[in-house]
């Protein structure tokens, strides 16, 4: 070994807690980690878990906390748990935004704060590519509503789920 690297540190671990609010979810997702769907029973955290969890992972120094599902903003009481969260720390929410629109966009954008990211899941820069896996006609609405997303001023990251369909063609996602 060299001088270098003994007089040099691990970085140090940047914890992150993930919350699974729901498992229902308005897609059928063919890949879904989570068993998620429109016929999954609802089984959601609630707002009060949220918060005690929020609490410890702000005490234990975590760096950020991430909000999946299911689809969150199937949940009424999702812009509460949100709120909570980004007025203490960083905040994801992931979503496939086919639902942000009218009172659901409404509360989102009450809501919104510099900690408050939303990240997308569009799993290709053609239709094809993502609902192979997702469902036809998903892509057109994912997409609209990223646009949304971005047009409401929220700050929105993607997230890409590698298939062999997509695979060949993952530089058109970037366009």
């Amino acid at each position: 070994m060299s001088e270098l690297s003994l007089a040099t540190e691990p970085p140090p671990l940047l914890w992150k807690l993930w919350l699974y609010t729901n498992y229902d979810c308005n897609l059928k997702c063919s890949y879904c980690v989570a068993k998620s769907g429109p016929n999954v029973p609802r089984r959601a955290l609630g707002v009060n878990n949220v918060q005690r969890l929020v609490d410890e992972a702000v005490a234990l120094e975590f760096e950020h906390v991430f909000f999946t599902g299911g689809e969150p903003f199937l949940l009424n009481d999702i812009y509460d748990m949100l709120a909570y969260s980004s007025e203490r720390i960083k905040t994801t929410v992931l979503t496939n935004a086919m639902l942000l629109r009218g009172a659901r966009l409404e509360k989102l954008r009450a809501i919104a704060n510099d900690n408050l990211i939303v990240q997308v899941s569009l799993d290709g820069g053609r239709p094809e590519d993502h609902d192979a896996y997702r469902g036809p006609g998903t892509w057109e609405k994912t997409v609209e509503g990223i646009k949304i997303l971005q047009e409401s001023g929220f700050r929105v990251r993607l997230g890409t789920t590698e298939t062999p369909a997509n695979s060949a063609h993952l530089e058109k996602l970037c366009e």
